[in-house]
């Protein structure tokens, strides 16, 4: 990946934290898990949070308007608290 992409991986999975983050206010605990995975080529993070609650709508829009641009796909499950980011480099970069 170039430094360009790398930076904007890095800014997607600031956003990803973000979200999963939602709604737990300052005296809520959750753990994050967070599972890294490269194949074919192809960059993937799933992250997952054990906190009960839902992840509020307004936190997804968020991520919409400022990460969707930055990777090539993403999926959140705001009921089941994970979000799955997904980024191939460019063929230039490989």
């Amino acid at each position: 990946m170039s430094f360009g992409e790398i930076d904007d991986l890095r800014l997607a999975i600031d956003e990803a934290m973000i979200v999963l983050l939602d709604g737990l206010g300052e005296a809520a605990e959750s753990d994050i898990d967070v599972v890294f995975r490269m194949a074919d080529g192809q960059f993937e993070l799933e992250a997952t949070r054990s906190a009960e609650g839902d992840i509020s709508a307004a936190a997804v829009h968020r991520f919409d308007a400022i990460a969707s641009e930055l990777v090539d796909d993403y999926d959140i499950d705001p009921s089941h608290g994970w979000v799955r980011l997904r980024k191939t480099p460019t063929a230039d970069d490989e």
